[in-house]
Formats: structure tokens, sequence, C-alpha cells
């Protein structure tokens, strides 16, 4: 029997044997801004959600099954995972040593904002043309719109409140003065982990100021609140980061390190660099700025015979340690792979 007769379902029993378990691709989830492989890691979250015995709704998952399941590389996991994170859809922590990653679906978010979408749209960006311009109406109407922003945000140096002009699921560029829905707010703000005093008028002035000079860009009323929290969750972390070195307590770090790595190469001189790179892995998540996770992270770490620090193989000593790569490869135990 033909290929061909087998896929016209004639007989598709050979086929179904040398085929995994199908895996359930929701597409709408790909307009709420995840993109495909944002949907289809979604999608299996989803799936998962429903299976799970933790009562708060986390799963674990490791790298390599959800690259068994569903396809993904490992770096088109990375960007799924820093998408649906940045939407509000998936959340994740860390647990235990060698460290794992858990994952929950923001299960009520998901549902409102699914509920709330209109199917043709996304929080993504549209074209400059049809920026403003939803289907039907005319050039009149939308100059008419234009005057009214205009018109409102003056009436915000006489001190009156200015309406918000994105109401609907229809694309706008930012104007000065936009303020956003304080429901639409706090949902994204929740989901995203930003608290409500962040977004202080200052942070909202200067969010719709960059955009404003950015009129090619544009968005739902969803999709520019959805922006704002980013933007304060960058904010914030930016302030962490930048926090002065001389606050993490880089000495005590290098002196868990000769505790635990006694056999690894001793540190002579905490110079500018090596207390950098301690003060970034501190600041990166508040697990971090413990001195216990840092003795658990030490023992794992005297663990390790190998490490790949700058292009190649090399015993481990602490500056490859408390590099972005290597220390994240201790993290998720895999430095030994």
């Amino acid at each position: 029997m033909s290929n061909v007769a087998i896929l016209r379902g004639q007989n598709t029993m050979p086929l179904q044997a040398l085929l995994d378990r199908p895996v359930a691709y929701h597409s709408s989830f790909v307009k709420l801004g995840a993109g495909a492989t944002g949907a289809l890691m979604l999608s299996q979250a989803v799936y998962w959600s429903s299976r799970t015995n933790d009562q708060d709704g986390w799963f674990y998952k490791s790298q390599t099954e959800w690259e068994a399941e569903t396809g993904l590389t490992r770096y088109e996991q990375e960007g799924a995972r820093k998408k649906l994170a940045k939407l509000g859809f998936l959340e994740e922590k860390k647990k235990g040593l060698p460290c794992k990653l858990y994952y929950r679906v923001a299960l009520d978010f998901l549902v409102a904002t699914l509920d709330a979408e209109n199917p043709q749209t996304s929080m993504g960006k549209t074209s400059k043309q049809d920026c403003g311009k939803p289907s039907g109406q005319s050039g009149e109407n939308q100059q008419s719109i234009t005057e009214n922003t205009t018109e409102s945000t003056s009436d915000l140096s006489q001190g009156r409140v200015v309406a918000d002009l994105f109401a609907g699921s229809e694309y706008r560029p930012m104007t000065l003065g936009w303020i956003p829905d304080p429901k639409t707010l706090k949902t994204y703000a929740f989901a995203q982990g930003v608290p409500q005093t962040a977004f202080t008028t200052d942070l909202i002035a200067s969010f719709s100021c960059h955009y404003s000079a950015h009129p090619e860009v544009c968005d739902t009323a969803a999709g520019w609140t959805n922006k704002l929290v980013g933007w304060a969750k960058r904010q914030k972390v930016t302030s962490e980061a930048n926090q002065p070195a001389s606050s993490v307590p880089a000495q005590a770090v290098v002196d868990l390190y000769h505790q635990h790595c006694a056999s690894m190469a001793t540190v002579t001189v905490l110079d500018t660099k090596l207390r950098g790179l301690i003060a970034e892995r501190w600041a990166e998540h508040q697990v971090h700025q413990d001195l216990s996770f840092w003795a658990d992270f030490f023992v794992e770490a005297s663990k390790i015979e190998l490490v790949f620090y700058r292009g190649q193989k090399r015993q481990p000593f602490l500056e490859a340690l408390v590099s972005r790569d290597v220390f994240r490869d201790v993290m998720e135990g895999r430095a030994n792979a």
C-alpha cells in the first residue's frame, strides 16, 4: 500500500505506531502575543497544570522533557519562556540543589485575557500605515481622533484629567498624558509580580514620553498596559543591579568558596572584576542574597571536575563559577552533563 493511501486514512495504523503521543496545540495562544513556539509551550504547560499534585499548581519539567514532548530546542524553549513570562502567562521558580525549575500557568489571568482579547488582535505591533485605522474607519474619523487626542493632552497642562483614548481593542500610538486602566494594570502587575507602588506618576510619564516619540509603535489598551508593567519591572531590575558593589558581601562569598571548594584555585586578590561578577549574581534574584544559598551553591560546585568557560574546558575556579553561564549550569545541575 502506498504512502499516499496511508495518509488518506485507508490504513493509518502503521503510521500511528511510529508517532509519539500527540501534543494539544491551542492556536488561540498565538493571538495573545506568544508566537508559535510560545503557544506550543503554553499549551503543554496547561496540559500539565491539570495533572500536577501540587495544590498551588506548580509542576517540574526538565529541559530534556520539554524537548522530548514538544520538539523545542533549548534556545527555542528559553525564548518561549521569556516571552510567556513577560506576558504574565507563565511563572517560574527555582527550588533545591541541584536547582530545579518549576512552572505554573497563571490560569485565571490566561482565561481573563482570552475572554477579553478580540480574536483579531494581539499584543504585538502593527505597521505604521495601519496604526490607528481599524477596518471601516474613514480618514475623517481618524483625523477627529487625532484632534481629540491633542485637545485632551492640552487639557492635562491645565490640570484636567485625560480620558483613556485607547478603550477597546484597536491599535493606537502612544500619546502624552496616557493613563492606564486601573483594573487592567492591577491584573498585569499581579501576574508579573510588580507592586502597585512601582507605578508612580513619574514612571508612567517617562513611559508615555518615550513611546510617544515612536509613533510607528502601536498597541491595544491592554498591550500598552502590559508594556508599562514590563517597563516598571525592568526599571526595578536595573535599580537593583546598580546597587553599590560595596553593599554585597563579596568577601564572605569568597570565604565560603575557600571553605567548600578547598581543592580549587585560591583567590589571592578580590579585584574589581571578581567583585562585580559576584555582585551581578547577587542582584539577579532575591534567593541569591543569602549566604546560606552560596554555601549550598559551593557544595554543589565542589563536585564539578571541569567547566566550559571562555571557549574551553578547564578546571573550575571562582571567576568561572560566578560567570553567568557556568553559574546557571551549576544551579540547574548541568555542569557535569
